[in-house]
C-alpha cells in the first residue's frame, strides 16, 4: 500500500510555500485502482458522469453521477471505474490540520461525526456547477496566486462542507413538536438529487401527511401552498442551471419538473417577466461585462 503526502504532484515554486497552501484539485476521466492511505489530508470527491467505485477500508462503494464521498488519514482505498463509458470526476485534497479547523468552526464534534458515519451522499447538481465555476476561475491563476487559489478553493470545501453538515445533524431531534419535525424532514428531502422533479403527492409521501394537512402546514409557517412552494423551488432551479450551464432549454425543462416546454416557458415568464432564452441571454451578457 502506497501512502501518500499533500506534497505529491504540487510544483516547485508551490513546494517553496507549501505552509501557505491548505488545498489542491484535480479533475479525472480515469481511475486510481492502486490502494494508497492519504498521510496528512483528506480528499473529498465528486462524481460528475459515469459510476466510480470506491473500495475503502476492503469494503466497496458504487458511487454514481452528482455522488459525493470522501476519505480520510484513517482509511486505505482505491478508485476504480464501473462499467465501460464516459467517466470524470472532482477530487479536492485539503491538510486535515486545516480541515480540523473549519469543522471546529461548524460544530466541536463534527470532526468525528464525520469519521463515526457514512462516506458517501448524494450531491446537488446547483453545487456541482458551483463547484466547477470556481475550478474553473483557479485554472485561471498563475501558480504564483496562491492567496486567491486558496480562497477559490476554500469556498468549493465551504459547499461540500455545508452540504455534509446538513445531512449529518440530527434533524430528527425528538424533543421538537410535530409542527417543526415536519420541516426538518423537509429539509433533508430537498438535498435529493430528484427533489427538482418532486410533486406534491411525493411530499405527501415523503413527509406522511395527507394533501389536507400539507396544505395547512405550509400556509402556516411558509404562506404559501405545497404547489407554491414546489413551483418557486423549480423555477428557481431552472434559473441556475440556464444561467451556469449549456443545456438545452427543453432539458432545462426536463431537470426542473417539467412535463412540456411549453408550461415551462409559461410559468417562468410569468414569474420572471422573460422567457427562458432572453433570461440566459441577460446572464450571459452580464458575465461578458
Amino acid at each position: 500500500m502506497t501512502n501518500l503526502t499533500f506534497i505529491v504532484d504540487i510544483d516547485k515554486y508551490s513546494v517553496e510555500h507549501l505552509d501557505e497552501i491548505h488545498y489542491k484539485y484535480h479533475i479525472n476521466t480515469f481511475d486510481f485502482p492502486m490502494v494508497h492511505s492519504h498521510e496528512d489530508y483528506w480528499e473529498f470527491t465528486i462524481v460528475t458522469d459515469g459510476t466510480l467505485f470506491n473500495i475503502r477500508n476492503g469494503k466497496k462503494e458504487t458511487c454514481r453521477e452528482h455522488t459525493l464521498f470522501f476519505s480520510t488519514t484513517k482509511d486505505a482505498h482505491c478508485l476504480k471505474r464501473g462499467a465501460e463509458g464516459k467517466l470524470r470526476y472532482i477530487n479536492i485534497a485539503v491538510k486535515e490540520s486545516y480541515l480540523t479547523k473549519m469543522l471546529n468552526v461548524l460544530s466541536p464534534s463534527f470532526k468525528q461525526t464525520l469519521l463515526d458515519g457514512e462516506r458517501a451522499c448524494p450531491f446537488p447538481v446547483e453545487y456541482i456547477y458551483k463547484i466547477e465555476e470556481l475550478l474553473h476561475r483557479v485554472n485561471l491563476l498563475t501558480s504564483k496566486q496562491l492567496r486567491l487559489k486558496n480562497d477559490l478553493l476554500h469556498a468549493a470545501t465551504l459547499l461540500i462542507l455545508q452540504h455534509l453538515f446538513s445531512s449529518h445533524i440530527n434533524l430528527f431531534d425528538e424533543t421538537l413538536t410535530g409542527d417543526f419535525v415536519w420541516m426538518q424532514k423537509l429539509s433533508v428531502i430537498m438535498q435529493k438529487p430528484e427533489f427538482p422533479t418532486y410533486t406534491v403527492n411525493d411530499l405527501c409521501d415523503g413527509l406522511g401527511y395527507s394533501r389536507m394537512q400539507l396544505n395547512r402546514l405550509f400556509k402556516q409557517h411558509l404562506g404559501k401552498k405545497p404547489h407554491e412552494y414546489l413551483t418557486d423551488y423549480k423555477l428557481r432551479y431552472a434559473k441556475s442551471l440556464l444561467k451556469n450551464t449549456d443545456m438545452k432549454i427543453l432539458d432545462v425543462a426536463m431537470a426542473s419538473g417539467y412535463s412540456t416546454l411549453s408550461q415551462f416557458q409559461l410559468n417562468f415568464k410569468r414569474n420572471f417577466g422573460v422567457t427562458p432564452g432572453a433570461y440566459r441571454k441577460q446572464s450571459k451578457q452580464l458575465n461578458d461585462i
